[in-house]
């Protein structure tokens, strides 16, 4: 039943290549030698992703959700190390320093309409946690909308004049 599964799961050609393997295992392991992908090119791929990550004409939810999706994958390739104990040091600045670093990422990458909220959110001290640093931005998002909505009924309203 797996063999099945796993024939039918990928392409046919490719499953021609593995046809006449006779357990589950041995097609698994003949496709992973094949199309395995080392972890230094991974977390290469990831990285540049995530240094060429913009905002571009995407709200900052979809902008932010790119950028925690690469992190997440970030954090799970390269397994950072944690303290079981909440009272470690050196696990307290590990999470900090990568917090940090994230933060940064998600401003370099905001637009440049937001100058003034990322300067804002830089020059706090301490540097606020990501969730409170995309919520001011969010608060911002929502007042530029505002606004905007606001300048389009004006303008709609004198023409109706």
């Amino acid at each position: 039943m797996v063999i099945s599964w796993l024939l039918h799961s990928i392409k046919k050609d490719i499953a021609t290549s593995v046809l006449f393997c006779s357990t589950a295992r041995q097609i698994w392991e003949e496709l992973e030698l094949r199309y395995r992908q080392s972890q230094g090119i991974k977390i290469f791929q990831v990285q540049q992703e995530t240094n060429n990550l913009s905002q571009g004409n995407i709200s900052i939810s979809d902008y932010f959700t790119k950028c925690k999706i690469l992190w997440d994958e970030y954090a799970r390739l390269v397994n950072i190390p944690t303290c079981p104990n909440t009272e470690c040091p050196v696990g307290s600045a590990t999470t900090k320093l990568l917090e940090n670093q994230q933060l940064i990422q998600f401003l370099v990458g905001l637009n440049d309409t937001y100058v003034v909220v990322r300067g804002s959110i830089v020059m706090t001290h301490p540097m606020p946690q990501i969730g409170q640093a995309l919520s001011m931005v969010l608060q911002e998002e929502r007042q530029r909308e505002l606004q905007y909505s606001a300048s389009l009924l004006g303008e709609s309203s004198a023409l109706l004049s």
